[in-house]
């Protein structure tokens, strides 16, 4: 299909009215192709039209552009962490992303209150805890820690199944990210018991990679 593609594409004329190279994609050779040689001819297509018309290709699809803050990633060492933030901050990052998850859970709590502290009131954190903890350490790290600033913790629990006793207890947002990898939750097959996460209420975010 690749190499089809590749002989028709020298003569298709790439129009810049968003709608208009729609209908005319929906008409052509390449509306024929494989799925996936047909996406990523297409994405080329409107690729093109968008420079074209130097404007983003999000906002040539009609999409409405809109400032997302980037979350700094700082993991390591406790003093490698607060050096980072500092200098992150110092930058004007105020969104900031930890990972946590470790053995040692008064030194996790250590390194969000350190955070905390050095951000200031106007910063938010975000949580990894890379599955490790179980219900109970989940639970105690959040007690100790408190929600103060953060927007959620991702993959909380070695035991997903467990995010909605998670949640009850300590009402801080949980975010899905390995979870979301599971190949049965799409394929149809037999659902696994985490799949109903998709829908908690305690699953306030989705980790998209």
């Amino acid at each position: 299909d690749l190499v089809e593609a590749q002989s028709h594409l020298k003569d298709f004329n790439v129009v810049l009215d968003k709608d208009e190279l729609v209908t005319s994609l929906r008409g052509s050779i390449f509306a024929g192709l494989c799925p996936s040689v047909r996406f990523g001819v297409e994405s080329v297509l409107f690729g093109l039209a968008a420079q074209a018309r130097a404007i983003f290709l999000a906002e040539f699809l009609g999409g409405v552009l809109e400032d997302v803050p980037t979350a700094a990633l700082l993991q390591g060492p406790h003093e490698q962490i607060l050096a980072d933030a500092r200098d992150l901050s110092a930058r004007g990052y105020q969104v900031f992303k930890l990972k946590v998850g470790s053995r040692n859970i008064p030194l996790d709590v250590k390194k969000v209150q350190d955070l905390r502290a050095l951000i200031g009131g106007q910063g938010s954190i975000r949580l990894d805890g890379n599955r490790v903890w179980s219900l109970k350490e989940a639970m105690l790290f959040v007690d100790l820690a408190g929600r103060a600033q953060i927007e959620f913790i991702e993959e909380p629990l070695s035991d997903m199944g467990k995010t909605g006793e998670f949640y009850q207890a300590t009402h801080m947002p949980v975010a899905l990210d390995e979870t979301l990898s599971l190949p049965r939750l799409w394929r149809g097959l037999p659902a696994p018991p985490m799949a109903g996460l998709v829908d908690s209420e305690a699953v306030k975010y989705y980790v998209l990679k």
